[in-house]
């Protein structure tokens, strides 16, 4: 089979394999922490298309969560989310405001 490199990592049988960078973003008046798959979030994380991530948003002090975005659209209201991950680089965006 075919033998490919993709960040350093050995992939094989290439076809179907990508992964794809979920990148998590604050807005909103408020703040908060957000932990993808009970990790707490740092830096964007690659996750296959199909992937089930999940997700969750727990506001700091005098803030609370209120939405999940992607572009435009809001995918959920609950702070604890399980978000399919698309075939491309995505951004979903957590809001935080102050309570």
């Amino acid at each position: 089979g075919k033998v490919a490199y993709v960040n350093g990592q050995r992939i094989v049988g290439v076809a179907g394999i990508a992964e794809y960078a979920l990148t998590v973003a604050n807005d909103g008046t408020g703040t908060g922490a957000v932990t993808v798959d009970g990790a707490a979030y740092v830096a964007p994380v690659d996750f296959k298309s199909g992937a089930k991530v999940a997700l969750v948003a727990t506001p700091a002090e005098g803030s609370n969560f209120v939405k999940w975005t992607v572009g435009a659209e809001t995918v959920s209201t609950e702070a604890t989310f399980t978000y399919t991950m698309p075939k491309g680089a995505t951004t979903i965006t957590a809001t935080f405001d102050l309570a």
